[in-house]
């Protein structure tokens, strides 16, 4: 109704500010609204967490892990934050629908043009994110990245986009130089003559920089040396920005594997990687308040939780989760417990009352508990 209709107070007593797509991994594609207050409570409850936690343990995480930088380069050997490193974020330029009354429907997740100002922050400049097809944009932050050898940040929403972003350095390392020393794209770079132009006219050719980088790329073969990145030995991407702090993208769950791989190919151990929150297309779920932990703290200020123990949920007579077969129609089992009535150790389905209208949702995670944050 909302999408076709044009009906508002359907779910809840907001105007929506778009029609969120879900990813569909745990079933089929859903569209669900999202409200302002939906958004607001994501920045302060969870993003807000995240940056107080960076500010406690930024410093403390790059000491330890780069403990192969020289002390002079830096004082003490700490990187403090924030400060005026920039972030090479791998954000895309989504392609929205919209409604007959232009409500916009597609992915909730950071874009590009959502707040222009905060683009200031990151390597990639403004023009390239006119550049609508991914792999061509995906070279983009390669490239602007390497340049900047102060680099600080490398974010994205899930690991893969950070193993994918190493590949493509990998792949087109000696074209990436070339631009670097040359200020000319390799001439069979997919982007209009346009976005061309803007990008090469604002880019300042760094011989010193493409020097340098040919350099490291000779002393650390990685093929050779992928294996090898030791608390004396630092990995390729320290080689390559020395004053890389943290790659901030969610490797729990299945993104394990790839973080893993990530670490034995190209990070080492010497980076920390921050999983930083616990979200879904439904709201915040979680945030992770150790920059060195892989564990979430619940959020109830964003949802209402109620967990379903794993045998009961394996033995629901229908086996109801939002899985293709199902859309949810199904009640959970009256059998459901509260936060503070887990056990550590034991797994849960979750399910979720939102700020959004979903009421006792099964939207398909299982979590385990592993223990309480203070009192809570």
């Amino acid at each position: 109704r909302i999408v076709h209709q044009n009906v508002s107070n359907v779910m809840f007593p907001e105007t929506p500010r778009m029609i969120a797509q879900t990813s569909g991994t745990s079933g089929t594609v859903k569209l669900l609204p999202v409200s302002p207050s939906q958004r607001n409570v994501f920045f302060k409850e969870g993003i807000g967490l995240v940056f107080y936690t960076m500010l406690n343990g930024v410093a403390s995480s790059f000491a330890k892990n780069a403990s192969i930088i020289k002390e002079e380069e830096e004082e003490d050997g700490i990187i403090q934050w924030p400060n005026l490193q920039k972030s090479c974020k791998l954000m895309f330029t989504p392609k929205y629908s919209y409604t007959p009354n232009g409500l916009k429907i597609g992915p909730n997740s950071s874009a590009p043009h959502d707040n222009k100002a905060l683009l200031q922050l990151y390597t990639t400049p403004a023009d390239a994110y006119d550049v609508m097809t991914e792999p061509e944009l995906l070279f983009l932050h390669c490239l602007y990245a390497v340049l900047d050898s102060n680099l600080g940040l490398i974010e994205s929403n899930f690991v893969v986009g950070v193993y994918n972003f190493f590949v493509c350095l990998d792949t087109h390392w000696d074209d990436i130089v070339s631009t670097i020393r040359t200020g000319k794209l390799p001439k069979n770079f997919r982007i209009s003559d346009e976005v061309r132009e803007k990008l090469e006219g604002q880019f300042v050719p760094n011989v010193e920089r493409a020097e340098e980088l040919v350099l490291i790329r000779k002393q650390y073969d990685i093929s050779d040396h992928a294996q090898s990145s030791t608390a004396a030995t630092s990995s390729f991407a320290r080689r390559i920005w020395p004053k890389l702090h943290t790659i901030m993208a969610n490797e729990t769950g299945s993104f394990h594997l790839c973080g893993q791989r990530l670490r034995e190919r190209w990070v080492g151990n010497d980076i920390t990687i921050f999983s930083p929150i616990y979200a879904a297309t439904e709201g915040l779920i979680g945030v992770n308040t150790d920059m060195n932990g892989k564990t979430y703290v619940l959020s109830p200020k964003a949802m209402f939780f109620e967990f379903l123990p794993m045998d009961e949920s394996n033995n629901d007579d229908d086996g109801s989760k939002n899985d293709d077969n199902n859309d949810s129609d199904e009640k959970p089992s009256e059998n459901t417990l509260f936060i503070e009535e887990l056990e550590v150790g034991k797994e849960y389905e979750m399910i979720v009352t939102n700020l959004t209208g979903l009421y006792r949702y099964r939207f398909g995670d299982v979590i385990r508990c592993v223990g309480y944050h203070g009192e809570s």
